[in-house]
């Protein structure tokens, strides 16, 4: 008697095979897409962050009353107050900026907003304006 797999055995592991692999797939693309977006979040706090060490650095430059201040990523650069901000691609998001917007104080505290929009090759801030 001839010892062997018949090809029943065979296709059932090459079945099982593809199984694993479509799975292991998925589950790569689904950690791929999560690191893109948690690094994208994250440029987005960097460019909040850098905002408002702008302002306290320059406390004259804050927004009158229902008026906006706009910081793009260039000058947030040569000012030293952000580092360089890479895309997936490798490119630089160099037409991001922040918003800083001054609402209607409420008592003796001011109330500032931090806009930041990420404009990197692939990828678009939700709350970009058009200014």
């Amino acid at each position: 008697m001839k010892k062997g797999f018949t090809l029943v055995e065979l296709l059932g592991v090459i079945v099982v095979l593809a199984i694993i692999a479509s799975l292991t797939i998925v589950t790569i693309s689904n950690v791929t897409s999560d690191s893109r977006k948690s690094l994208y979040k994250n440029f987005e706090a960097n460019l909040e962050s850098a905002g408002r060490h702008y302002i306290i650095e320059n406390p004259d430059k804050i927004p009158s009353i229902n008026s906006n201040l706009k910081l793009t990523y260039q000058e947030l650069e040569e000012l030293d107050l952000i580092d360089t901000m890479k895309d997936t691609n490798g490119e630089i998001c160099k037409d991001s900026y922040v918003t800083i917007t001054r609402n209607p104080d409420k008592e003796i505290n001011l109330d500032i907003d931090y806009n930041a929009c990420l404009i990197c090759s692939n990828y678009k801030s939700e709350n970009c304006s058009n200014t």
